[in-house]
């Protein structure tokens, strides 16, 4: 299980992600991967 912390830091790297343009672009990706499958 992840610790507070552990969330606290995943939500930021979420969040930054997201201000980025990155969050569609990963799952893009992600999506990607399991169409290989």
């Amino acid at each position: 299980a992840a610790t507070p912390a552990e969330l606290a830091a995943a939500l930021g790297l979420h969040a930054a992600a997201e201000a980025q343009g990155l969050d569609r672009f990963l799952l893009e990706k992600l999506m990607e991967h399991d169409n290989e499958r």
